[in-house]
C-alpha cells in the first residue's frame, strides 16, 4: 500500500477498493478528508455546508469546530441560537387568552388558593446528627470551573449534533430535501 496519496488519488473510485479495508468509510468535503466512522456529525455538517456554499447562501471555513460549523449553517437556513434557561416557557410569551375546558388543567387562580402544609420533620427524622438536618458545603472552586467547563462542552456537543442532524435530514441524496435551501 502506498504511504502518500493526493487529492485526485481520493476522489478516484478505485482508490479506496485498491488501498483501504473495504470497511473503512471516508468522505472527502471541500478538500477535507473525514472518516465517516470516528466523526459522523462532521461529515454531514460539511455535505451541508458544502450544498449551501454551491448555492451561495453563506460562507464556511474548513477548519472550525463542529459547534461553530453548525452554528453558521443553522444561520444560512435562517435560524439563531437564543440562550434561554431550562425551564423556558412560550407560554409567558402567548398572547391569546382563550380558555379551554379541561378537568385535568388547573388554573393558575386556583393554584395560587391552595396551600401547601408544612410539616415538622422530627417524626422522620429523629435523630437530630442525621445529615439531613446539615448543609452541604460549597463545592470547591477547581470542581465549579471543571462542571462550568462540562456544561460549556455539552452545549457545543448539542450544538454540533443538531446542526449535523438537521444536515442529514436535508444533504442526504437518498431523500429528497425538507428545507428550501437545499433543493
Amino acid at each position: 500500500m502506498r504511504r502518500s496519496f493526493t487529492l485526485n488519488d481520493i476522489k478516484s473510485p478505485t482508490f479506496k477498493k485498491d488501498n483501504f479495508d473495504y470497511r473503512v468509510k471516508f468522505t472527502v468535503v471541500n478538500g477535507e478528508v473525514i472518516d465517516d466512522e470516528k466523526a459522523p456529525e462532521r461529515s454531514r455538517l460539511q455535505q451541508a455546508t458544502s450544498v449551501l456554499s454551491n448555492k451561495r447562501l453563506g460562507t464556511f471555513v474548513n477548519g472550525t469546530t463542529d459547534a461553530d460549523i453548525s452554528i453558521n449553517m443553522l444561520e444560512a437556513v435562517g435560524c439563531c441560537l437564543v440562550g434561554r434557561d431550562k425551564n423556558f416557557s412560550l407560554l409567558n410569551d402567548q398572547t391569546d387568552k382563550e380558555n379551554i375546558e379541561n378537568p385535568n388543567i388547573l388554573d393558575e387562580a386556583n393554584l395560587k388558593k391552595i396551600k401547601s402544609k408544612k410539616t415538622k420533620p422530627d417524626d422522620k427524622f429523629s435523630n437530630p446528627n442525621d445529615p439531613f438536618y446539615q448543609l452541604d458545603g460549597a463545592p470547591s472552586r477547581a470542581t465549579q470551573l471543571s462542571n462550568k467547563e462540562t456544561k460549556s462542552q455539552e452545549k457545543s456537543t448539542q450544538i454540533a449534533k443538531l446542526g449535523a442532524d438537521l444536515a442529514s435530514l436535508n444533504a442526504s441524496s437518498r431523500q429528497k430535501p425538507k428545507l428550501k435551501y437545499f433543493t
